[in-house]
């Protein structure tokens, strides 16, 4: 996870929480993207990017974090921690994301 903050924090100024609706939840979520809407790029998917020089579609986490080693469990939670925490856990992570991102949470 450390190293994975420390990729995202190289794309300070490039997030922005993206307010959504959720039909799963049936509430507003506070997503974390890197761009203006719901469906631009997540934090995973802006990592692997960024690393690997081929953008993925942000319902492709998983393969991309699969691709740069991150376990599966560690990818649901950062991307739980990015658009709707569940747990505590997550809202730890969520923090630290928004830290490294120098991003303040919105009401």
């Amino acid at each position: 996870m450390a190293q994975f903050m420390k990729e995202l924090a190289k794309h300070k100024g490039k997030f922005k929480i993206v307010k959504s609706w959720s039909s799963i939840g049936c509430r507003y979520s506070s997503n974390l993207r890197a761009g203006c809407n719901p469906g631009s790029a997540c934090p995973i998917t802006k990592v692997y990017a960024s690393r690997c020089g081929k953008p993925v579609g942000c319902r492709r986490y998983l393969e991309a974090a699969k691709k740069m080693g991150i376990s599966q469990w560690t990818a649901d939670t950062i991307a739980r921690a990015a658009d709707a925490p569940e747990t505590s856990y997550d809202l730890e992570i969520r923090k630290q994301m928004l830290e490294v991102l120098n991003l303040k949470e919105i009401a």
